[in-house]
């Protein structure tokens, strides 16, 4: 399943929207998210996806819209499958 799929599951049943709203260039903040949502979410993705989002202001800053978070969860979960091949 692709990344923006699972995206798309876990921002409709979170917060009642429609899938078609969740697209590659639509706003975190047009969808209505503030920052207590972001957080919560975060854990949400941290847990479908099997990855540790990094909880600092620079990554909470370059997350703008939901290509962001697809970049960044498809970039962890590579780094994630890198380090358990070398383990």
């Amino acid at each position: 399943m692709a990344t923006i799929d699972t995206l798309q599951k876990i921002f409709a049943a979170k917060f009642a929207l429609s899938p078609d709203q969740i697209q590659p260039d639509a706003s975190l903040q047009a969808l209505g998210l503030d920052s207590l949502d972001s957080i919560e979410v975060l854990f949400d993705i941290e847990e479908a996806f099997q990855i540790r989002i990094p909880q600092d202001r620079a990554a909470e800053a370059a997350l703008v819209y939901v290509k962001d978070l697809v970049s960044l969860i498809d970039s962890l979960v590579t780094q994630q499958h890198a380090s358990r091949a070398a383990g």
